[in-house]
Parts: C-alpha cells; structure tokens; sequence
C-alpha cells in the first residue's frame, strides 16, 4: 500500500489531532481532544472500527485518553484490528487494556497507568520483546510467579511503590523456592534497567538472575539493599551501571569472573562496605573501564586489577585498603586514571607512575595536608600525558617546573580548589597548551589575569583560558 493510498484511507481521522507518516513506515500519533472526539464518533468514550481505516500501523501513540478505557478493552475497537502494530504507547490510562490480540506487538511503552499492580503474562503477546514502563505508582511488582519469557528488554522509571521485579505465588517477592527469576522456560532478557524506584529493596531474594542478562543499570533506588546472591550464571553481562543506591552494603559473588563484562560503573552507594570475595583474575578478559566512586564507607577495593591488561578507565577512591591496591600495581594499559579523596599522595608518587606509558589522562584529588609541591621530586608523570587535573589540595603551593618539563604533549590543564596555589611553572614549561583551567584558586587567579598578572605571559598563548568561570578572550 502506498502512502497516498494510506493517507487517504485515514482521511476521516484528520480532524482527530494530527497523524504523522514516516517514509513507508506508517506511524499514527493520534492526540485526543475531547471536542473533535465529539465531532467525530458522537461519543467521546468510543472508538469503533470502521472500514476506512484498513492501513497496516506499526507505531500508535494513545496519549490522555482515560475516558476511552472501556472501548480499549472491547472486543470491537480500532486498536483490537492492528494486529500489524509494532509499538505502542499509551498515556495516562486507567486499566490493563488487552494485548494479546496485537500479535506482531514487539514494543510497549507505558507512562502513567494508575491502576497498574502487575503484568499478567497471559495478556501479553508472545511477540513482545521490549517494555518501558514509567510513572505507575501502584505498580508494586513487574510481573507475577515469572519474567515473560519473550521479553529483551524491561526498562522501570519512576514508579514509587515497586518492591520487586517477580512476586511469588504466596504474595511475597521470589524465594529459594524459585531457582531463578524464570520458572521453567528461560528468559530472554538481555536489559535490565531500574531508575528513581525508591521502594525497591531487591531484584531477586536468594535467586538468579536471567542467564541472557548484558545490561544491568540500576539509578536512585534509596531502599535498595539486595541485587542477588551471586553473577556465577550471567557469564553474558557485559555492563553493569549502579548509581545512588545509598543502602546497598555489598555486591554479588562472581562479580570479578564475568568473561564478557566491559564496563563496571559503582558511584554515590554510600554504604557499601566491601566487595564479595575474590579478585579479578585473567578471566575478565574483555573489561575496559572500571568506576567506583562517593562510596564513603568502602573499606577495600577488588584484588587482582593489575590482572586486567584489557583495562583503559580506572576511577577509584582513596580507602583503607588502597595501600594494598598500590602494593599489586596499576593495570597496564590504561588510558585514564582517576583517583579520589587521597589523603596521603607519597604512596602514589612512588609506585612508578611513568611506567604508564599509555596514560593520556590523569586526574587526582584529596585532602593531603602535606602536598605543598606538585609534582613532588620523587614523582615523574608519564610523558604520554594529554590532560591533567588537579583538585582539592588545601595546602598546595606550588607547581614545579621540573616535574612538567617532559610534558610535551600535554594539551588540557586544569587546576581547581587549590586556594593556597600562587605559582605555575615558568614561562616555556606551559607552550604545548591549548586548554587551562584555573578555578577556585584566589591567589593564582589573580597572578593570571590578563597583562597585569604576573604569570599572564607564560599563559597568553593558550587559545583556551578560564579563570574562575570566566572565559579569558585573547586580546
């Protein structure tokens, strides 16, 4: 069917909102006014199928149309007859509409349904491969006994009373009854993301989860204590992202023995303590980038890292055990290394950094009440530097001219919240420059402004200067 053909068979829906089509991929987003109902169907809360309509959708957007809930789930309707629908969005609903009709269904977005409690799996199409739900803040659990084996992909954003992802037959969430989180048939999941869910306490209690999961992001779930007893199963993810999570005290088993893991992304779990047992070991084979960051109570980082020659991004903070970390060396190969709230810099300065011969990026901050030079005499930095940043050091003074003059190819500087600095390296020390930033730094900022201040000429070259949140324009 051509799109003329399509656009004149939809003709009687043009004073409806508006309809939009994309190429040959005939998408309807339909914005339901009260009034044109009226004018249309007599009867705002109806909305029967007509004969004029025979085009084959793929994408139909329901938006603020609670009053149309009873013809939504009637057996004569206009959304029962798109059996060729591949996504559908509905907003603002007030009841479960039936879907197992639209069987090439393969996405399903969901944005504010009052009454949602669960996803009966019986009512959704087996074609279904992706759901986003967001706002349904009576939805407690994602789905009853088990995981719809089809699905790819659950995203959950924003939903205020969600405890668990599966509810168990007794009414709790998942047991040790349940050897994983689906029961007979394996799941499909491949993506799973939870974000702004603030009663969600667990994914799963004493069980697995989906064998097939890659993705595993989990942001602002205050309650969270609990992912899962162990990843031994998930030898498939590939990234796992947890953020804000402030009563989270611990990670799984076998997080250091996933082979295909990339990227692990830890930042603002105020209460974890430590990481299970066990280091990372030659297993984790493809893990390029590992964050672990604001998680004020951790005690120890993973053992083993230095294993990693895959690894190209390390953050990580100053802890009780960083002294070990240090003992075991850095990784290799890495790109970019980020250190946090160091508050003793000698063991750093003196575990070899040079040997870096990778490292483009270096970035370290900290409380050190001793750092008075930087870089200190016995700290040579890698000569591959492209980008240095330094920030937090009360007592910081002085930057060295020997320590930067091997730094040919250092392009982006950027000193912030040293309020003692009130020197930078000679003139010559600072050509290769492009970028300098110089903030909360009262006494050097005055000595770097513009033809007045003292060290204007070692920096005026630089095409790029900020001082304080100003741009420096050159003259």
């Amino acid at each position: 069917m051509e799109a003329e053909e399509v656009k004149a068979k939809a003709s009687p829906l043009e004073n409806f909102g508006f309809i939009l089509w994309v190429g040959d991929e005939r998408e309807l987003i339909m914005a339901w006014d009260h009034k044109a109902m009226e004018n249309i169907f007599g009867d705002k809360s109806s909305l029967v199928y007509q004969s004029a309509v025979e085009f084959q959708l793929l994408d139909l957007e329901i938006t603020g149309c609670a009053e149309l809930t009873p013809s939504l789930q009637s057996e004569d309707t206009l959304l029962q007859h798109f059996t060729s629908l591949h996504r559908l969005t509905i907003e603002g609903n007030s009841h479960l509409v039936q879907l197992h009709h639209l069987t090439s269904l393969q996405e399903l977005h969901i944005d504010k349904w009052p009454s949602l409690v669960s996803f009966p799996e019986v009512d959704l199409p087996p074609s279904l491969k992706e759901i986003k739900i967001r706002g349904c803040d009576s939805l407690t659990h994602f789905a009853r006994y088990r995981l719809p084996p089809s699905l790819r992909r659950i995203e959950i954003n924003r939903c205020q009373n969600l405890k668990s992802l599966v509810e168990d037959r007794d009414g709790s969430a998942s047991s040790s009854s349940s050897p994983c989180l689906t029961q007979n048939e394996e799941s499909c999941l491949e993506y799973l993301s939870i974000w702004s869910c603030p009663s969600l306490t667990s994914l799963s209690s004493r069980i697995q989860l989906p064998k097939a999961l890659k993705h595993l992001q989990i942001h602002t779930c205050k309650q969270l204590e609990f992912i899962t007893d162990t990843f031994d199963h998930n030898t498939h993810l590939e990234y796992i992202h947890i953020w804000y999570c402030p009563n989270l005290k611990s990670l799984p088993e076998g997080l250091c023995y996933l082979p295909n893991l990339q990227k692990l992304s830890i930042y603002g779990c105020r209460s974890l303590v430590s990481f299970q047992r066990g280091g990372f070991e030659i297993i984790a084979s493809n893990l390029r980038e590992i964050d672990i960051t604001n998680c004020d109570k951790l005690e120890a980082l993973p053992k083993g890292m230095h294993n990693l020659n895959s690894l190209e991004i390390l953050r990580i903070p100053y802890c009780d055990g960083f002294m070990s970390f240090l003992g075991e060396g850095f990784p290799p190969n890495l790109i970019s290394l980020k250190i946090l709230n160091l508050k003793s810099c000698e063991p750093l300065f003196q575990c070899g950094l040079h040997r870096l011969t990778s490292l483009r990026e270096l970035w370290i901050s900290g409380e050190d009440p001793d750092l008075v030079f930087f870089p200190p005499t016995e700290m040579v930095l890698p000569k591959s530097l492209i980008k240095l940043i330094v920030e937090d050091f009360p007592h910081l003074r002085y930057l060295s001219s020997k320590g930067f003059q091997f730094l040919t190819s250092l392009k982006s500087l950027y000193i912030w919240t040293c309020p003692k600095l009130e020197s930078i390296p000679y003139e010559g020390q600072l050509v290769p420059l492009t970028q300098l930033s110089i903030r909360h730094c009262p006494l050097l900022e005055v000595r770097c402004k513009p033809d007045k201040g003292r060290y204007w000429r070692s920096i005026a070259h630089v095409p790029y200067i900020w001082l304080g949140d100003k741009r420096i324009l050159a003259p």
